[in-house]
């Protein structure tokens, strides 16, 4: 998933349920992107991510 996809799919929702100002909102869509990229990047490389490893 793109950042500009992930950020079409969660602006609107993320300014209508929260009362944050919405200048805040690209930079919450930047931080989830940062981390599902290095989940993903994990998952390549075969790192154990659960509370168990």
């Amino acid at each position: 998933m793109s950042k500009l996809k992930l950020a079409k799919l969660a602006y609107h929702e993320l300014v209508s349920r929260y009362p944050w100002h919405s200048w805040y909102v690209p930079g919450a869509v930047e931080v989830a992107y940062t981390i599902l990229k290095s989940y993903r990047k994990a998952l390549r490389r075969g790192l154990s991510l659960g509370p168990e490893g």
